[in-house]
């Protein structure tokens, strides 16, 4: 999984992907970051981070931006199992994103927009303007990169 951060100064923005409905993703129409699974071609999970932005948004990471950092490993609550690992780039220049038929929409947020509320079930979600909420893994991958960046 990709955390695409543009900017610096201390006031970075994040990419956001809405998912495509569909009956059969668990994770249908919700905001995400850009991700998938690994390949056998893809050599780690970083390479696979790679490999999908760039199938996802278009960006490709290897010319654009510069690595940053990792995060440890995070598991959605409806699927234990699974085990995402985000790893943090940040664009070096301007990216247009172009968006695969797994995505419906994108939204470049501010970290420090990002305001942290809890549901119905006590967990952590963020709020977008128009109303799309970010939840589950991705509002706590969001947590983590904003306590690593040094956001309050």
């Amino acid at each position: 999984m990709s955390v695409l951060l543009d900017g610096g100064s201390g006031r970075y923005r994040v990419l956001v992907v809405k998912r495509v409905e569909s009956s059969i993703d668990p994770w249908s129409g919700d905001w995400a970051l850009p991700g998938g699974r690994m390949e056998a071609t893809d050599p780690d999970l970083r390479a696979t981070a790679v490999r999908e932005t760039l199938e996802e948004t278009g960006i490709d990471l290897r010319s654009s931006a510069e690595f940053m950092f990792e995060l440890d490993f995070f598991s959605p609550t409806n699927a234990p199992w699974m085990h995402v690992k985000p790893f943090a780039y940040r664009l070096l220049r301007h990216v247009d994103v172009r968006l695969s038929r797994e995505l419906s929409d994108y939204v470049w947020v501010y970290l420090d927009d990002l305001r942290e509320s809890i549901d119905q079930s006590g967990r952590p979600e963020f709020r977008l303007a128009g109303g799309g909420r970010i939840w589950g893994m991705t509002a706590r991958i969001l947590l983590a990169v904003k306590e690593r960046l040094g956001y309050r």
